[in-house]
This record gives structure tokens, C-alpha cells and sequence, in this order.
């Protein structure tokens, strides 16, 4: 699809003024991180979207663009604690997915990954 800057940094500011999800799909997504360990059984949808919002407003955060089926996907990765957290919402930037990537050095290697530098270097 080849979303440009401009659309790419729009959709993460969108992400950032509010967590949307698709319907239905926020409580699943947090289920889906529960039963993976990634997060401990008791957290709230709450306690996953502040981690999310952490993420999107690290400066010093990765961004990326993610392709897939002709659609291109922004991509925030951020250091927390000691794992690198991905969010990737879409061009209306509308939540798809946050999760922790095991093996960053290598994940990120995938041709579908576009790096395009840290957040600073664009966004306030």
C-alpha cells in the first residue's frame, strides 16, 4: 500500500489522544496476554491500555511500519522493564495488537518491518 510519514504518524497520534478498539476485541486481546504469561492473571483493561499509552509516548520508542496484505500497519516498540513491547495500530489508529516480542534482534529482520527510527525524531 506504501502509507506515507504523514499517515503513519497520524494514526499514531490518534492512538495516543484514545485507545480504540474493534469491537469485541480488547477484552480478548488482554485474555489472549493473561493466558500467554505476559501479563499477570488479575490485570485490567485499564492497567493494559496504560501500558499501552506508555509505549506510544516513549520518545525514545521504534517505530516501524508493518505490511501486511497490502496494508500497512504503524508499529511503536518500546523498552519496559526488560522487554521490548510492540503496539500496532492501523491507519486510523485503531488498535490491532500490543504484545511483548521475544527475540527483538532477529523479530524485526521480517522484510514485512519497516524501521523508520525513533518516535523523537518525529512526534513530540
Amino acid at each position: 500500500m506504501g502509507a506515507s510519514l504523514q499517515q503513519i504518524l497520524t494514526a499514531i497520534q490518534l492512538a495516543r489522544q484514545r485507545i480504540r478498539w474493534k469491537p469485541g476485541k480488547a477484552e480478548r486481546h488482554l485474555l489472549k496476554r493473561i493466558q500467554l504469561g505476559q501479563l499477570p492473571s488479575g490485570t485490567t483493561l485499564g492497567a493494559y491500555e496504560s501500558l499501552i499509552r506508555r509505549i506510544l509516548d516513549d520518545p525514545i520508542a521504534d517505530l516501524y511500519t508493518f505490511t501486511y496484505d497490502q496494508a500497512d500497519y504503524p508499529t511503536v516498540v518500546a523498552l519496559i522493564g526488560d522487554q521490548h513491547w510492540l503496539v500496532m495500530v492501523d491507519l486510523n489508529g485503531q488498535m490491532e495488537t500490543a504484545f511483548p516480542v521475544v527475540r527483538p534482534e532477529t523479530y524485526f529482520l521480517d522484510p514485512r518491518y519497516t524501521h523508520w527510527g525513533r518516535l523523537q525524531e518525529y512526534l513530540p
